[in-house]
């Protein structure tokens, strides 16, 4: 984990660095300065935009008592995306613009969401999957369960010498 941020904090900068300094040679400086600006500007006004469409949609849901997975997500991708979008830069415009654009970022969370409960299914799947016998567990052919006949209320029931404590 701890080479993969050493990576991601001197390796995009410099990769960012350097098409920079391309786009520069090519367009000149001024012209490279007022880009990564605009992005910024324009990428900081669709963050707030887009995030304050989310929390609208957000307090819908849960007025209604429905869960706002999709929201949180969303919210959570705008912030992202801002971040990135006010980080000076191609590659990190680009990505931010990717999950604050609504398009993109429905197509993006659904890609995610997918991956997650693929992967909560497969590592059911091999948890349950130690004895030789194909169940799911909690389902009736569940080995580990030994007696699935309900008792009475009245076998539930405590007698009244349940209720004396021995000092």
């Amino acid at each position: 984990m701890l080479i993969k941020l050493f990576l991601l904090f001197t390796v995009t900068p410099l990769v960012e660095l350097a098409l920079l300094i391309e786009i520069g040679s090519f367009m000149g400086v001024v012209p490279t300065i007022g880009l990564v600006l605009i992005t910024g500007a324009v990428g900081a006004l669709l963050a707030r935009s887009q995030g304050l469409a989310v929390i609208q949609e957000l307090n819908e849901k849960t007025s209604k008592g429905e869960m706002p997975t999709d929201q949180i997500a969303d919210g959570l991708m705008i912030l992202v995306g801002g971040v990135l979008l006010v980080t000076p830069g191609i590659i990190t415009d680009l990505l931010g613009f990717l999950l604050v654009v609504p398009t993109t970022r429905r197509a993006i969370r659904d890609f995610v969401k997918s991956k997650i409960i693929a992967d909560i299914q497969f590592s059911s799947f091999v948890a349950g999957s130690r004895s030789s016998h194909k169940y799911y567990p909690g389902s009736t052919n569940d080995p580990r369960i030994k007696d699935t006949k309900v008792k009475s209320q009245s076998a539930n029931r405590r007698s009244k010498s349940d209720d004396i404590i021995d000092i």
